[in-house]
This record gives structure tokens, C-alpha cells and sequence, in this order.
């Protein structure tokens, strides 16, 4: 502190949310959007432009780099966008 000014600053961490809408440890989240994907290590690992082994140590609970984090989330919003896609052609042909 200096002159007696104090500063709060809050930090907002990205969160994985399970099916209930609960907040996850990150390590279960990865973990998760993996196998929901249907994806190896190795191809996460691709999409995320890292080791295999990198996110084998995510799933342990190793911290996800800022790079590795928005190369997944951009994955995830292109796999989103699909979805969405899919969805709305299968309507039109009911």
C-alpha cells in the first residue's frame, strides 16, 4: 500500500460447468469436454496446439496455459456451431 490507498481487483477465471450447471475443478471439465467430443489426449492435444502429454497433466490438474485455453474455446464454439447447424437442417426436413 502507499498512502494508506488499498486496491481490490478481482479476477474472473473461466469455469467448466457440468450438466447441472455446477462449476467443475478444471481437471474433470478437460476431462470431460474430451470424451464428450469423443477426442483422444492426442487429438485434444492437436486442437490445442500442445503436447499429448501437456494435456494428460490438465487432466491432473496442471494449469491450462491462456493460449491452450482459447484454442479450446475457440474448438468448442466451431463443435457448438455445428451442432447448431445440424440441428436446424434436420428440422427443415421433418
Amino acid at each position: 500500500m502507499h498512502g494508506g490507498q488499498c486496491f481490490i481487483v478481482e479476477i474472473v477465471l473461466p469455469a467448466i460447468l457440468d450438466d447441472d450447471g455446477r462449476r467443475m475443478t478444471f481437471a474433470a471439465g478437460v476431462k470431460k469436454i474430451r470424451t464428450r467430443f469423443g477426442l483422444s489426449t492426442g487429438q485434444l492435444a492437436r486442437v490445442c496446439r500442445v503436447s499429448r502429454r501437456t494435456v494428460e497433466g490438465w487432466e491432473q490438474g496442471r494449469p491450462l496455459g491462456e493460449t491452450a485455453f482459447e484454442l479450446l474455446h475457440a474448438y468448442l464454439a466451431r463443435q457448438r456451431r455445428l451442432a447448431e447447424r445440424v440441428r436446424k437442417r434436420r428440422r427443415q426436413f421433418k
